[in-house]
């Protein structure tokens, strides 16, 4: 009876994780818009998609954001994903993300199975809105678990820092995908705030020493990665210049 009763609990588990992982996982490849969530310099005509996605979306979520970067340089953070997950894993950082250049954008493919790819969808001075598609391959997630999710961050300068917004809109592909989001959706939302909160600090170091300690991180770098970070350096400098420039002027 007893060893009836473990199998019973042991059984119900599994069912839990799996219902659960393949969801977590959808939001998880989410997460990686925080360090790769631009495709610069391609960008896919998905102006359709992301309308209709905003429209109708199966979860939304916003949570605002700040950074300690002139607003140039943030704009190259974005638009620099391949570098970014190349940094992201010198640091070691978790989890680790394997970020390539594809035809219209990037793809990104994480330690656990989960990947998506992502494009621009529109771009501004003070905004960026991505579109992505995303799947999770693991021997408990069904094949057929995969959605698609506009990201969207609206930000501003303020001094020397950006203050802004990220907003999430995600839909399944199908039906089944759009049930487990809604069943788990406030699971969901506490899940992707956490991992937003943890992977954005990470990125705050990464943009800390590129603005500051920029000679060793160079030294790390070989091939397209040490050119992708000496064109991110000159946009650096040139901040710096400005900055210089404006303070001098004020004390005149």
């Amino acid at each position: 009876m007893k060893r009836n009763h473990v199998f019973h609990e042991m059984c119900k588990e599994t069912e839990s994780f799996k219902i659960e992982l393949p969801v977590k996982g959808l939001l998880l490849w989410v997460c990686l818009t925080i360090l790769s969530c631009a495709a610069h310099p391609c960008q896919a005509d998905n102006t359709a998609k992301t309308r209709s996605l905003i429209e109708k979306a199966t979860i939304t979520y916003q949570i605002d954001f700040s950074v300690d970067s002139p607003l140039n340089v943030w704009n190259k953070v974005l638009d620099h994903p391949v570098l970014m997950g190349k940094l992201w894993n010198l640091y070691n950082f978790q989890p680790a993300y394997q970020v390539t250049k594809v035809k219209e954008g990037v793809e990104i493919i994480d330690t656990t199975g989960i990947k998506g790819k992502l494009s621009v969808s529109d771009s501004a001075a003070n905004s960026r809105t991505f579109y992505g598609r995303g799947e999770i391959d693991h021997w408990a997630v069904p094949s057929f678990i995969s959605a698609e999710g506009v990201f969207q961050f609206r930000y501003q300068e303020d001094g020397q820092h950006i203050k802004g917004k990220f907003e999430l809109y995600l839909r399944g592909d199908n039906e089944i995908t759009d049930l487990l989001m809604k069943l788990f959706s406030g699971t969901l939302k506490i899940y992707l705030s956490s991992r937003f909160t943890n992977n954005m600090r990470d990125m705050k170091r990464i943009i800390f020493d590129l603005l500051h300690n920029t000679d060793h991180i160079r030294k790390r770098l070989t091939g397209d990665s040490l050119h992708d970070f000496m064109e991110f350096l000159s946009v650096s400098e040139k901040s710096d210049k400005s900055l210089e420039k404006g303070i001098i002027t004020r004390t005149k």
